[in-house]
């Protein structure tokens, strides 16, 4: 974590200087690491707020408040600039319970203080029981479905590098209707790596196609489906079709939602059942766990299978 806030800060801080039309260059030799010019933006501010929230288990949207203000000569937007002024900050529209399309910088935060840990517990469960020996020497795909911003991606991730677990990532492809949210996880996946292709598409899942998905090169997909499959604002037939055509060859699931009803159960499942009843179906790990039952009082609802397409 360390590293990474360090980094970011170090790029915010020599990136700086060229932010603007006035100021950017195309001619790398002329740009100077740190110039005079250079200074912490808001996005080192907010960064480093997450951060403590989360390390020091703080309200997150008071800390980023708080540090806001601490700091308002950062760069801050017109919009933030009215909401670091309130008395009683809030995200200006609602999250939906997790499932809406985020359209502002403080409904990102929101999701993550409301959200993140109990996601990352859940993708953390799903990952420690999968077989990545079996992959290990292989090129990899990962596809991020409704990826908001990135979580599963970078939790496999660090989880890959926690465990020193090689894995020869060729591309990670995020999906997400969300600009704002998209932006923000492909920033989160490029700092763990920038060997490590991005490609991203800014889609709802009813508007993909085919080509959107398609890999014809021979590589393991590894599909990362986390608290999506629950969600009902989109054709699960057409998901699954999707997948079908454009996902040729070995691929990996690893499906995550929390454990919220029978009915949300059963949608759930209906993407697993569109693939079980294929030849080359296996069950790699599956676990459920209700209110009460796991930590925090949280739910969980995992299934991890490969299939052959």
């Amino acid at each position: 974590m360390q590293n990474y806030l360090i980094s970011e800060a170090i790029g915010d801080i020599a990136g700086s200087a060229y932010e603007g039309k006035g100021n950017r260059i195309k001619d790398y030799s002329k740009v100077k690491m740190f110039s005079s010019r250079a200074h912490f933006t808001d996005d080192t501010v907010l960064t480093f707020a997450c951060a403590e929230a989360f390390i020091d288990n703080l309200d997150m949207t008071m800390n980023l408040w708080k540090c806001a203000n601490e700091h308002h000569h950062a760069g801050f937007g017109s919009k933030f600039k009215l909401w670091m002024t309130s008395h009683n900050p809030k995200p200006y529209r609602s999250l939906g319970n997790g499932s809406a399309i985020l359209e502002q910088e403080e409904q990102l935060f929101s999701y993550m203080k409301s959200y993140g840990l109990m996601h990352k517990a859940k993708l953390l469960s799903a990952f420690s029981n999968f077989p990545f020996n079996e992959i290990k020497d292989k090129n990899i795909k990962i596809y991020d479905w409704s990826c908001g911003q990135g979580l599963a991606s970078i939790v496999l991730l660090e989880y890959l590098m926690d465990n020193n677990i090689v894995m020869k990532t060729d591309r990670v492809t995020l999906i997400e209707p969300s600009e704002i949210a998209l932006k923000r996880a492909s920033l989160h996946v490029k700092h763990f790596g920038s060997e490590v292709r991005i490609r991203t598409v800014l889609k709802d899942m009813d508007s993909l196609e085919i080509t959107d998905v398609s890999c014809i090169d021979g590589s393991i997909k590894l599909h990362l489906f986390s608290n999506i499959l629950d969600v009902e604002a989109y054709s699960m037939q057409h998901l699954i079709e999707t997948i079908k055509q454009g996902a040729r060859g070995n691929n990996y699931m690893v499906c995550v939602s929390p454990y919220i009803s029978d009915i949300k159960t059963a949608r759930f499942d209906s993407f697993v059942n569109g693939f079980s009843t294929m030849s080359q179906f296996d069950m790699i790990f599956q676990d459920v766990a209700s209110r009460g039952e796991w930590t925090n009082n949280w739910t969980k609802l995992i299934k991890t299978f490969k299939v052959t397409l």
